[in-house]
């Protein structure tokens, strides 16, 4: 109940909302375009970011923490104290791998010769600042004030010999014994080939670093300046035997920037394209009604919303990043989705209304759904902003703003935009250059162009003339062909199947999902990065990082359990598969403690007594450490100020064969998972660490905010659709549309990572667009049979949720042609969302066990062959007519024509011989609010009572037999009504009867300003007099043929009289009296129920022999329920 309270009091809301935006619609549409001009100044503010780093890495990640500690015990001096492996700032530096361009050995002369140029070249590169000029030795990075070499350069006279085989080198660490220095060739030569001895034999690839000084003053400055002149000379260089590939430490950053830039050019496109989409939805072959301008308008009022949305965050302080730009493709596909909810409503409400009027009844309809569509959309981006990764955060930031701000720019700008447009129509204009049109069946001797583009509109005179009055050919489509044909039992059979397919091969999707954002795929598919990361992953994957194990606690390293606890704790991470062996593995304990054990030691050690720590150490410090091979572990041992204490220690181990992200993720958990496990302090570090961590918490922040961002988008449904057992199926649609997307995406080379994790966040709230709205119509609608409900759901929903799909593809088809892997995950995910999502909606509804039927009694069923139907003349109250005994009859002995009414009422299922079947496959079909996303209608909906008052206005034909009788006013109160207003009705708003008890005779009358009094007399009827303000379709004629049947009178109208006459003034009609034809009672148990042809609310008599039918024209579903039924029940048996 309460969550019918909510609803209902949104529908009020709005309907109030949407008057007032009829009435004055100038002020809703300048006010808020004013205001976006103004948010949009903010833009001028704009800070943009792209620092790979701070983007893509979680802002609690371990390794910030661990990046910090060491930095405080082992800062890096450029100045002094470089060193390759012991690096924790990325700084400023220049690479290039270089390849044979015949695909060789790159060991060889003619290659070798041209390598040593190109160093030789960048050396020599020089950049002005601050009026003076640099070149790479000014401000290269230092070890022992000697500018960084790349070693593999120093074998330049030996290449000969190395390419002859008379020199050899060791794989993976060589000494030179004549200078005793050590070679670490992993970190040069990649593609490495090698002998039994790990003798290289080739090599395909050069790495060649340079780096520079960003410690001193302005070094930064100058670093970033000469980074660009290094990376133009080595785009611009060419060589005969060698292939060139580069990158610097701002690559990542100016590859963002520069995916930024390729999507500008698309914006363009489209914007064309959903312009074209727009204006064509919009437009019918009735001009009157099309609204091509409103399609225009749409796109306009998305793009001014999201103007705004960005204008405002930005003054609000939040940086702009690169994926924002994604966002206005996706409001634009968003946007246009909530203006096709406005003009199906719009068109659905009767046309005979004024337009403030007309435009409250769209807000009362459609500005729910959209209210709906926009929260669920809203809460899945907020929830996004809870992640910790920067960028996911700060585009959900934007995105939820925009958002908001597209849901208000289309009930205020749009709808004022509306108000406008709806003027043109109330006065029968051309929709496209506003000029007074022809109603078709006016035109028909006008030539074809002419009827073609210049018709439209109602014939005044003749307003249900069917050539003015056609259904939505893709309305009769999904009703009528898509239905049907899943309603049948091998298309049962084979949507099952192919789901159970779908669904497997989205579950072995998700189980081979791959994690983690590789860097080539941060830039543009034609970037030069591409090449470098290429040949990297190619060539140096076999030990591509250094890792530094810091051991962050005060021990006594003279103690031999401490040194075994290190030597153990050494010796579990080169048992690690992702760690080399202790070949490979930096350690100044290792190597003080074989120093120690030598029997030449004491020379050096003289009297000291190493097993006292101070004498450990004072030998450590003051001799071990000045050793030329021993010397680069003076960096990696900290002591305390008087040199007591060693405070801190660090070791240096060789990751191996790490190969791609996935195994990038598993070495750092397993890393991490070894250093917790010691019971000292131990801290492992290497930059890119600080990329991992997203490959670490992707996967289970992901599962977190779907999870929640799920389980909200259940509640929210539950809150607007009150039926458990459709929050059930809202969620498995979720669950289902989840795993087919994730396992879907990972098919099509997308990565979970933190930009499909975006993705799959914004997927939640699309999947309850389409899942919750269908299940919601297929549960609601009054149909018995499963089939005929999916006939229903489908009618009033598939064409709207085929637009809403298709919009929102379209408005983000341009980022499939991005370069960029960024863009083209954002169109792989939302159009598998839309695909999938728009599918599970037929199959969500099929599926459903209908659990109500059960409760409803069966219909009523009799025959008539004298009610027949043809097309009439002339308005049919217009006509006399007389009863002749046996059949309805104009006076010229033809039958009558008996309108199609579409209403849901209080009624018993009737079958008419020779007319369709109960269904709402015809032109009847249930009259219910908006059910939900889309709104059922382009041209012509009856899912609305609305729409069907806009026929009852011009189809009613009143049966006229004038019988001055005596009247007897017979009053049926009915306590559980309620009005317009929600509260219980008063006297003065019921319905009474009036009947006569002499000639058969009776009538029926609204109460109007009768007070209290209730045995007011109203005078007979007469067929000519106007005794209402308003139309109600009478009963039908039947022969009586039974007499002295008992029943009660039970009525339920869900609109008051009063209200009645105040919303429709333009359709008065007369009060008749009606004589009952023929009938036999049947069951008195009472239902929901219509007919394509007929639609009668039984309400049954006391003491009386005629039996009273009647229509309820304003049948809600808020208000459904059962009549309670008369205790004696008859027999169905002689009811024909």
């Amino acid at each position: 109940m309460t969550c019918m309270c909510i609803d209902t009091a949104l529908s009020i809301v709005f309907q109030k909302l949407g008057y007032i935006v009829g009435k004055y619609p100038g002020y809703f549409v300048l006010v808020p375009f004013f205001i976006a001009c103004i948010l949009a100044t903010g833009l001028q503010r704009l800070r943009y970011e792209d620092d790979p780093e701070y983007l893509f890495s979680p802002t609690d990640g371990r390794s910030k923490l661990e990046r910090a500690i060491i930095d405080e015990y082992f800062p890096i001096n450029y100045t002094q104290n470089f060193n390759l492996g012991r690096i924790t700032h990325k700084g400023r530096f220049g690479r290039l791998i270089i390849t044979a361009r015949d695909g060789g050995s790159v060991l060889r002369r003619s290659v070798w010769n041209e390598l040593m140029q190109l160093d030789s070249a960048i050396k020599n590169l020089t950049i002005e600042w601050d009026d003076k000029i640099y070149r790479y030795q000014d401000m290269c990075a230092k070890h022992e004030f000697k500018c960084f070499n790349n070693d593999i350069l120093d074998f330049d006279n030996k290449i000969d010999d190395i390419e002859a085989n008379r020199y050899f080198l060791k794989y993976p660490i060589w000494v030179n014994h004549e200078t005793y220095k050590a070679y670490f060739f992993p970190a040069y030569l990649g593609g490495v080939q090698r002998d039994a001895n790990n003798i290289i034999e080739s090599a395909k690839g050069v790495n060649l670093m340079y780096f520079a000084d960003t410690t001193i003053k302005n070094g930064d400055i100058r670093g970033q300046l000469w980074e660009q002149r290094f990376l133009d000379f080595a785009a611009s260089v060419q060589f005969e035997n060698i292939i060139v590939s580069r990158f610097i430490s701002t690559t990542l950053q100016k590859e963002l920037d520069s995916n930024t830039h390729s999507l500008v050019p698309f914006f363009s496109i489209t914007i064309a394209i959903m312009l074209v989409f727009s204006i064509g939805t919009c437009m019918m072959f009735d001009w009157v009604r099309s609204k091509p301008w409103l399609g225009l308008m749409g796109c306009l009022s998305a793009g001014i919303a999201v103007i705004g949305a960005f204008g405002l965050c930005v003054y609000c302080g939040i940086e702009m990043i690169g994926i924002n730009l994604a966002a206005p493709f996706l409001m634009l596909g968003v946007g246009m989705d909530d203006a096709f909810v406005l003009l199906a409503a719009w068109r659905r409400t009767n046309p005979t209304m004024s337009v403030p009027k007309r435009l409250s009844h769209t807000y009362a309809e459609a500005a729910v759904s959209i209210t709906i569509t926009s929260l669920t959309n809203f809460i899945s981006f907020m929830i996004g902003i809870i992640t910790p990764f920067p960028s996911v955060r700060i585009f959900c930031i934007y995105t939820s703003v925009a958002v908001l701000f597209t849901y208000a720019y289309h009930i205020t700008f749009f709808g004022g935009l509306m108000a406008y447009f709806g003027e043109v129509e109330r006065r029968n204009l051309h929709g496209l250059i506003c000029i007074p049109v022809l109603p078709k069946s006016l035109a028909e001797d006008k030539g074809f162009f002419f009827r073609l583009l210049c018709t439209g509109g109602r014939n005044p005179n003749d307003p249900d003339n069917p050539k003015d009055n056609k259904e939505h050919m893709m309305m009769i489509f999904f009703r009528d062909v898509l239905a049907e044909s899943l309603n049948r039992p091998l298309v049962k059979l084979l949507v099952i199947s192919v789901f159970l397919i779908y669904l497997f091969i989205g579950i072995y999707g998700c189980s081979v999902i791959k994690e983690g954002l590789d860097r080539r795929k941060l830039s543009r598919d034609d970037s030069y990065s591409i090449q470098f990361y290429d040949f990297e992953d190619k060539y140096f994957r076999e030990y591509p990082y250094r890792i530094q194990v810091v051991v962050n606690e005060t021990m006594n390293y003279a103690d031999p359990k401490i040194q075994q606890q290190i030597e153990d704790m050494l010796r579990k991470f080169e048992e690690s598969p992702y760690v080399a062996d202790k070949s490979m593995t930096e350690s100044w304990l290792r190597s003080y403690l074989t120093f120690l054990g030598q029997d030449d030691s004491f020379l050096f050690l003289q009297a000291l007594n190493v097993s006292d720590p101070l004498d450990f150490y004072r030998g450590l410090r003051d001799i071990f450490l000045h050793f030329p091979l021993t010397e680069q572990f003076r960096f990696d041992v900290v002591f305390n100020e008087d040199g007591s204490e060693v405070i801190a220690s660090r070791y240096i181990i060789q990751a191996k064969n790490i190969l791609d992200a996935n195994m990038e993720k598993e070495m750092l958990i397993s890393l991490r998972g070894i250093a917790d496990s010691f019971p000292f302090h131990v801290t492992i570090y290497h930059h890119y660490f600080i990329f991992f961590d997203q490959f670490v918490l992707v996967r289970s922040i992901s599962i977190q905010t779907i999870t929640v961002a799920a389980i909200v988008m259940m509640a929210i449904s539950l809150i607007f659709i009150p039926s458990p057992s459709c929050a059930i199926w809202v969620a498995f649609s979720i669950i289902s549309i989840e795993i087919g997307v994730i396992g879907y995406m990972t098919l099509w080379n997308v990565n979970l990572d933190s930009i499909s994790m975006i993705n799959l966040i914004m997927c939640i709230g699309f999947s309850v667009d389409f899942s919750a709205h269908i299940s919601y119509a297929y549960i609601s609608c009054n149909e018995r049979t499963p089939g005929e409900r999916v006939k229903s759901a489908l009618y009033s929903l598939g064409l709207p949720i085929f637009q809403g799909s298709v919009s929102t593809v379209l408005g983000i088809i341009a980022l499939a042609f991005a370069p960029s892997y960024v863009f083209v995950t954002f169109f792989k995910t939302v159009f598998l969302v839309m695909l999938f999502g728009a599918t599970h909606e037929g199959q969500s509804s099929d599926n459903k066990s209908l659990h109500l039927s059960s409760k409803l009694p069966q219909p009523y069923h009799f025959k008539t062959t004298n009610l027949q139907t043809m097309q009439k003349e002339l308005p049919f109250f217009t006509a006399e007519k007389f009863f002749d005994g046996k059949t309805i009859v104009h006076k010229n002995g033809g039958p009558i024509y008996i309108p199609r009414p579409s209403y849901i009422n209080l009624a018993c299922n009737i079958s008419v011989e020779g007319s369709k079947s109960l269904s709402v496959s015809d032109s009847s079909v249930v009259a219910e609010k908006d059910l939900g996303l889309g709104t059922s209608a382009e041209e012509c909906s009856e899912s609305s009572w609305k729409a069907a008052e806009s026929k009852i206005d011009h189809h009613v034909d009143m049966i006229v037999k004038k019988q001055p009788q005596r009247i007897i006013e017979n009053h049926h109160v009915n306590d559980g009504y309620l009005s317009d207003s929600l509260e219980q009705s008063t006297d003065a708003s019921k319905m009474f009867v009036t009947r006569s008890k002499s000639n058969d005779t009776e009538m029926v009358e609204p109460r109007r300003n009768f007070k209290n009094n209730r045995q007011s007399r109203i005078g007979p009827t007469n067929g000519h007099e106007e005794r209402m303000n308003r139309n109600i379709l009478p009963p039908s004629l039947f022969n009586h043929q039974q007499q002295n049947n008992h029943h009660n009178l039970n009525r339920f109208i869900p609109m008051s009289y009063n209200r009645y006459l105040e919303e429709y003034p333009s359709t008065r009609q007369r009060l008749q009296s009606y004589r009952i034809g023929s009938l036999k009672p049947n069951r008195t148990t009472h239902r929901i129920q219509q007919d394509p042809d007929i639609i009668l609310n039984r309400n049954e008599m006391n003491t009386s022999s005629y039996h009273y039918f009647d229509y309820n024209l304003h049948w809600d579903s808020r208000w459904s329920g059962t009549v309670p039924a008369n205790q004696n029940k008859t027999d169905n048996s002689n009811f024909q």
